[in-house]
């Protein structure tokens, strides 16, 4: 089993963005959880980015595309 985080804003929670989602997994059922995020304090903000750019230092936490991975996800995507 695969755990995908997205975030999304609300203006781009729609319709469109639910059914690209469906999209990608070709008919398997899923679940899906929504969590409201509280607004982020300016420490919050910065613990995340100094993680953030630790992670990037460390190569941990990272998501690893190929080219050919990249290019099926990108017209996946934007074909719907």
């Amino acid at each position: 089993m695969s755990n995908i985080t997205l975030n999304i804003s609300s203006e781009e929670f729609n319709i469109e963005t639910i059914n690209k989602i469906k999209s990608l997994f070709n008919g398997r059922d899923f679940d899906i959880s929504i969590r409201a995020k509280e607004k982020e304090t300016r420490e919050q903000m910065r613990t995340r980015i100094e993680k953030a750019l630790n992670d990037t230092e460390t190569g941990e936490n990272l998501i690893n595309f190929s080219a050919v991975q990249y290019e099926h996800l990108v017209k996946q995507l934007s074909s719907k």
